[in-house]
């Protein structure tokens, strides 16, 4: 249901059109769009004829009428349009003509914009005073016989309102915030699959997971797991299915899943995430794909406006609990510019209750996506998992062929929200980072070790929101010295929480410093990583920072 100026919204059209997109071959859709068409929004008018002209012969979208201060032609027209949609499993659009009493909301005076004349016809089409004429010529009941019921409402409304006026208000931030976070499930254990029915599911790759492989391929292994592990969990995205993604981190799931469980979506993040939305109402756990981490910006208010704000505002009584993959960050090289390079995540970290993951390796991206589907599957949230294209394929770490970055994926040990990785035990320097950028830092750290015998830790804070303060702050407090690295921009990103945490809540002085990207796009070609933070400039600003700058020369 939504109104003729609503229509006009990227959203609205986003769903008009995926409805049409995948009624027009042949999949079920009974859905039914209610347009409430009073000719107005807020203060501009709808030009007239134009929501009849906009629906009235869209493919796939079968058109209905009906004038709504006829309360019998609308009843009879909305069964029309109910009929179609339960028995033809196919999108309909009721388009109902009625009047807007009063402004818009409660701050909006209509007398602003619209002439005396305009207002006072319509309360004269009040739809209450055209359904009582015609309970009237019907005979079904006498003036005084509506009136007494229309006296009888307010009534029991007076009633009610002095009833909850009295009810208990939100006083605190607390009371306020209690329901960003969904309340815990308490679920029956899982039965996990026999090593037989793994062997089946995984096929040929089954002997390769004792196997040191890279990130793609180990969240494809961690996907297998959990689509078996869990027949409600659904994976959605454009290019998903048939092709395996992008970067092939869904390879073989379709054909080993089939269609029903491993869906190609049209090209409209939107529509994606609302159907994620969708699912997750109905007891499905739903993980979206959104290819590239650039095209969430156009989509971002369903999570913001739908997704994350549903518990806040029902105080915890309904919820939609997803997951959202995004390949993301930068560092790849010299691909797709700033489309398919995005290192900001923060309109992500600015919504309230969203859990952000980014695994910075394989080794850790499986166990962190299956913590992922417990925090949805028994915490009820959103979560968001974010993944470092540039390290999908990367397999070495100092050298060619070293395979330090590669890990088997039976190795996985569990990783729980919060937790937080850390190589090293030094004491001299800790460096706190997280993506490409505990990458970077280890190889920095190798330099650091055996060249200016640096003593330090590498952190990888794994989870980006909501942040381990605690975890922090404990991994640090040996460090004389603390170097942030943030591969994300200067303006606004994380590394401006982390230092203005080390400096409130550190229980003593500490000597530190950022690294972070320049405030602008992702450039082409051998530019490609010109504007962020690399191994030799992490170097650069260890030294200086622990004073062995000059020695370092």
């Amino acid at each position: 249901s939504f109104g003729d100026a609503s229509a006009n919204h990227s959203t609205s059209q986003g769903a008009f059109n995926t409805a049409m997109w995948t009624s027009y071959q042949g999949v079920p859709l009974p859905l039914l769009f209610v347009c409430e068409d009073n000719g107005i929004g807020i203060s501009v008018k709808t030009p007239e004829g134009w929501i009849f002209e906009s629906f009235a012969a869209r493919p796939a979208l079968k058109y209905f009428y009906t004038n709504g201060l006829d309360v019998v032609e609308t009843y009879a027209m909305a069964s029309q349009a109910q009929d179609y949609v339960r028995r033809y499993k196919k999108p309909a659009f009721l388009h109902v003509s009625c009047v807007r009493l009063f402004g818009h909301a409660g701050a909006d005076v209509q007398q602003a914009y619209l002439r005396k004349e305009e207002i006072e016809e319509g309360e004269a089409n009040d739809p209450l005073l055209h359904t009582a004429g015609r309970l009237v010529s019907e005979r079904i009941l006498s003036t005084h016989d509506i009136l007494d019921m229309y006296n009888t409402v307010a009534d029991r409304l007076a009633r009610a309102a002095e009833h909850v006026i009295k009810r208990p208000k939100l006083k605190t931030a607390k009371d306020v915030m209690d329901s960003i976070v969904p309340p815990k499930l308490e679920l029956s254990a899982l039965n996990l699959p026999t090593k037989k029915e793994r062997e089946a599911v995984f096929g040929s790759d089954f002997k390769t997971l004792g196997q040191p492989q890279h990130m793609a391929k180990l969240i494809n292994f961690a996907l297998h797991d959990i689509m078996l592990q869990h027949p409600n969990v659904i994976l959605a995205g454009e290019d998903v299915g048939k092709k395996g993604g992008v970067y092939g981190v869904s390879t073989k799931l379709h054909e080993r899943f089939g269609p029903h469980r491993v869906i190609d979506t049209l090209l409209d993040e939107q529509s994606i995430l609302g159907l994620g939305i969708g699912m997750a109402h109905n007891n499905i756990i739903p993980i979206c794909e959104i290819q590239f981490l650039a095209y969430l910006h156009n989509a971002e208010d369903q999570l913001r406006g739908e997704a994350a704000t549903l518990s806040f505002f029902s105080s915890g009584k309904y919820t939609n609990p997803m997951i959202i993959r995004i390949a993301g960050l930068a560092y790849q090289r010299g691909f797709g510019g700033h489309f398919h390079n995005d290192n900001s995540f923060n309109v992500l970290r600015d919504i309230p209750g969203v859990v952000i993951a980014c695994p910075s390796n394989g080794g850790d991206a499986a166990p962190m996506l299956k913590e992922c589907i417990r925090l949805a599957r028994e915490e009820q949230r959103v979560i968001v998992f974010l993944e470092p294209i540039a390290l999908y394929m990367t397999r070495d770490l100092h050298e060619e062929k070293d395979g330090g970055w590669t890990f088997a994926y039976e190795d996985s040990k569990p990783i729980g929200i919060g937790d937080i990785g850390q190589y090293g035990s030094g004491t001299e320097l800790a460096i706190v980072t997280y993506g490409n950028g505990y990458y970077y830092s280890r190889q920095a750290a190798k330099i650091l070790e055996e060249k200016h015998k640096t003593k330090l830790r590498v952190i990888d804070l794994r989870w980006l929101a909501p942040l381990n303060e605690d975890a922090v702050l404990k991994a640090i407090k040996p460090c004389k010295n603390v170097l942030v690295v943030d591969e994300c921009r200067q303006t606004g990103s994380i590394g401006e929480q982390l230092i203005t945490l080390i400096h409130e809540k550190s229980s003593k002085p500490v000597n530190m410093s950022r690294i972070a990207a320049e405030d602008s796009f992702i450039p082409l070609g051998r530019a490609y990583a010109s504007t962020l933070p690399s191994r030799d400039s992490i170097l650069d600003a260890a030294l200086q920072l622990t004073g062995k700058l000059k020695r370092a020369a």
